[in-house]
């Protein structure tokens, strides 16, 4: 017999009653120390497929809104990968989900 058990997805969109929706994350222990984290530069240092390009979108997003305007930048180890996946993760959150842009 075989168990299989089912890995929630890292976001969620959760219909509310008053007819709103409110996004989940279901972060995993690594990724909860970085949100949790007061460091002045918070740095994730891991291997891949560790979570760490699907976590800055939305990450980013709670400093610009907890910290108001300024200049935000978005890092990527190389420019062919934020072409194939750091931007979409990016417009996945911002454009298709908070309909930003």
């Amino acid at each position: 017999m075989t168990t299989v058990t089912k890995i929630k997805p890292y976001r969620e969109v959760i219909d509310l009653p008053d007819g709103t929706a409110k996004l989940r994350l279901n972060l995993h222990a690594g990724q909860q120390r970085a949100w949790k984290s007061t460091a002045r530069f918070p740095v994730i240092l891991s291997g891949t497929q560790w979570g760490k390009t699907c976590f800055e979108p939305d990450w980013l997003n709670r400093e610009i809104t907890d910290r108001g305007e300024g200049d935000y930048i978005v890092g990527s180890a190389t420019f062919p990968l934020l072409g194939l996946k750091v931007l979409p993760e990016f417009q996945t959150l911002y454009c298709d989900l908070l309909k930003w842009g």
